[in-house]
């Protein structure tokens, strides 16, 4: 009888190991989509709410695979009256933030944001609740799709980064529109935020009649105006130079 049964077949080494590491993929992917991330959304709240000295709330958190396993905080609002407002935000390199000790994280990025200018100039008082925390380390915040709003008047379609590295004062907050044709710089001073803001070609809007061929500006940012005291615009044939003032203090441009 013996002689009548089949050989038992064994595995070869590669496929075993193969089968060893698709259950081990298997078993991290149902970890992280099975782990209860929103039951932290409050500390994680306090917590940036510590950071950037305002009111932080955050809709849900979860995580996203592709193409890196990703913390996302999504629907984010900060300030008293929600100045910015954040589609997404996603932490890369989810599981390095587990465990104790301090992390480092060297790039994050916020894509669909809605930020007031007033924001913008608290952005001295940002700058150092950033980079003074200790339990977290944030280098750099990408920026995507960005709506500048001052009073009933914005800018659209942004992209740019805020750069909290300890320091690294020249362009902490770098926007500008995909062409590049308009650019804004922002640096944190005693007086406010120093705006520099160049342009080469740019329009107001796509339907726009009026293009400026040149925009050169250097001014002050503080909450509810903009100064504008080293100004040239070159329109058309025309070139206006001087102090230029916009406020949005009562909610529209002026």
């Amino acid at each position: 009888v013996p002689s009548e049964l089949a050989p038992v077949k064994r595995k070869s080494l590669p496929l075993r190991i193969v089968a060893g590491v698709a259950a081990f993929l298997v078993a991290v992917f149902l970890v992280l989509f099975m782990y209860p991330y929103n039951s932290h959304r409050s500390d994680i709240e306090t917590a940036l709410s510590r950071m950037t000295g305002a009111p932080v709330k955050i809709g849900s958190v979860g995580v996203r695979i592709l193409p890196w396993p990703s913390l996302a905080l999504n629907n984010v609002r900060a300030g008293n009256a929600g100045e910015l407002r954040i589609g997404t935000v996603l932490v890369p390199k989810l599981l390095s933030l587990s465990g104790s000790g301090q992390k480092r994280i060297a790039k994050a990025e916020a894509s669909d944001v809605f930020l007031a200018a007033d924001f913008l100039a608290a952005l001295p008082r940002l700058l150092e609740g950033v980079r003074g925390n200790q339990d977290l380390v944030l280098e750099r915040l990408q920026l995507k799709n960005v709506n500048l709003l001052a009073g009933d008047t914005g800018l659209n379609g942004l992209q740019g980064e805020i750069s909290f590295k300890a320091g690294a004062n020249q362009e902490a907050v770098f926007l500008a529109t995909a062409d590049r044709g308009l650019q804004l710089s922002l640096m944190p001073s005693a007086t406010g935020v120093e705006v520099s803001i160049q342009s080469q070609g740019w329009k107001p809007s796509e339907n726009s009649p009026y293009a400026f061929s040149v925009i050169m500006a250097k001014g002050l940012l503080q909450p509810g105006k903009l100064i504008l005291n080293e100004t040239e615009f070159r329109m058309a044939e025309g070139t206006f130079t001087g102090m230029w003032l916009f406020g949005w203090e009562k909610g529209g441009m002026s």
